[in-house]
């Protein structure tokens, strides 16, 4: 009895996934020596094989693997950003000047959802102010506190409070959702290939 590599077996299931049968008959007896009994068992063969069920396999998990690849990459694209952002927070605490301000009043703003600061301090003889961008519930500071800016010395109006929130709060969400996302694309990827 003649008998077929894996490739062409492959080839011969799809065929016959497409309706395709008469085809594959020929096929078997013309170009693969089979005689006509023997090509009537291995078409009803192939019929049932794992090979045609491979084929519905690589096609239901292509759009599982194009998810896990779009996950794992956007993912990798948030990481590339909070590094960013962690690294150019690091060259502004190197190459900023450091001063200390004092609260001056509390912007209470309910649909941020809390208080920020306004913080004024000294500059070069002359005394300018900073409101954070940050609302925190309750207050995280109040009137009167010290606090520690960093400033641009090319531009003194560029200020941040040297504080987790001002400086990594937003930078760590977005980092933790890269870090999951790659996670989620790597295990959808890992398991597209043993379905």
């Amino acid at each position: 009895m003649a008998h077929l590599n894996k490739q062409q077996r492959h080839n011969l299931a799809a065929l016959i996934q497409q309706g395709r049968k008469a085809e594959v008959l020929n096929l078997l007896t013309d170009q693969y020596g089979f005689s006509s009994e023997e090509a009537d068992i291995e078409v009803g063969i192939l019929s049932e094989s794992d090979e045609s069920l491979n084929i519905d396999r690589d096609n239901s998990n292509f759009g599982i693997r194009i998810a896990g690849w779009i996950l794992s990459i956007a993912g990798i694209i948030l990481l590339i950003v909070t590094s960013y952002f962690f690294l150019d927070t690091y060259d502004k605490k190197t190459d900023w000047i450091t001063v200390e301000g004092r609260v001056v009043h509390l912007i209470v703003d309910v649909r941020e959802g809390g208080a920020t600061p306004v913080v004024v301090y000294p500059w070069r003889g002359d005394s300018l102010s900073y409101t954070s961008g940050i609302y925190s519930s309750p207050p995280a500071y109040m009137k009167g506190d010290t606090v520690k800016l960093f400033v641009d010395p090319a531009s003194p109006g560029e200020v941040f409070i040297d504080s987790f929130r001002e400086l990594y709060y937003f930078p760590t969400i977005i980092g933790a959702l890269g870090f999951v996302l790659v996670l989620i694309g790597l295990l959808i990827l890992f398991f597209a290939k043993r379905i």
